[in-house]
């Protein structure tokens, strides 16, 4: 049985890295999605959304990701250490977090809970569960959780001002 779960940490580990790299190719789409959303929305319809704010968000999208790519070339780059792994698992953790925080304000500045789109935190959850360890998704999905309701128990309670979406 140690044999069986030693051998598929193993495989883990060994999958973690690509999976990063498929993330990484998968957040170009994902920023080029948002970032057409964005103007053809803000073109075609009659929405009350700041499209300047919108737009430096999605360009920090795409900056995090070249950001994110520079670093996992690194990380490629450096010799098997002992805690290659551990970085690396960080280093997930690490964007998966950053890309709920990212949903968050795109939601909040695009009508907030109103927002169609509330529902790609499944998207994120979804990409937790392939690339991290079950004790980590739980956590990124206690944390995306944690984000939208603090968002929506802001903006009723007055403390953020709410961006009707029409």
């Amino acid at each position: 049985m140690r044999q069986t779960l030693k051998k598929l940490s193993l495989t883990y580990r060994s999958e973690l890295a690509d999976r990063i790299g498929w993330l990484i190719r998968l957040r170009w789409f994902a920023a080029s999605g948002v970032l057409l959303t964005v103007l053809i929305a803000t073109s075609l319809f009659d929405l009350k959304v700041d499209r300047l704010v919108l737009l430096f968000i999605t360009s920090a999208i795409f900056v995090t990701n070249l950001g994110y790519l520079l670093y996992f070339n690194h990380l490629k780059s450096t010799p098997d250490k002992p805690d290659r792994h551990k970085r690396t698992s960080q280093f997930a953790n690490f964007q998966i977090s950053f890309d709920l925080l990212i949903l968050t304000v795109l939601l909040y500045f695009s009508g907030g809970g109103e927002n169609p789109f509330f529902f790609y935190y499944i998207f994120h959850m979804i990409l937790a569960s392939i690339l991290l360890e079950p004790a980590d998704s739980y956590r990124q999905a206690t944390l995306a959780a944690l984000f939208f309701n603090s968002m929506i128990f802001l903006e009723i309670q007055g403390v953020l001002p709410h961006h009707c979406l029409f």
